[in-house]
């Protein structure tokens, strides 16, 4: 059914998120790059990476959910690794993705 599939989609998201929260950039930094060329692929992908990065937000990004000491600190250094080598390849998708979606 359509809300199995929006489950499985989620859960999907909710998996690549927590590998960037606890693999990007140490382990893998090239997680974000991988995920944005996979854009190209369609719609699906777009959803998902729409997906991922809401729930990134939520686990990582977002200063006003509560974490604790340890938490805060690895979404410290998470978020300056982004700004230093991912956030304009983020940012270029999210431009893109607009401008296909009011040409369409």
């Amino acid at each position: 059914t359509k809300s199995e599939e929006v489950v499985v989609k989620n859960k999907v998201a909710l998996t690549y998120a927590l590998l960037l929260k606890w693999d990007y950039p140490a382990s893998w930094p090239t997680g974000w790059r991988e995920l944005v060329s996979l854009l190209e692929r369609g719609p699906n992908m777009v959803d998902m990476f729409l997906r991922i990065l809401a729930i990134f937000d939520q686990e990582v990004v977002n200063d006003e959910v509560p974490r604790s000491a340890e938490d805060r600190q690895r979404s410290q250094f998470i978020k300056h690794a982004m700004r230093e080598g991912d956030v304009m390849h983020l940012a270029e998708s999210w431009y893109k993705i607009l401008c296909s979606f009011q040409a369409s």
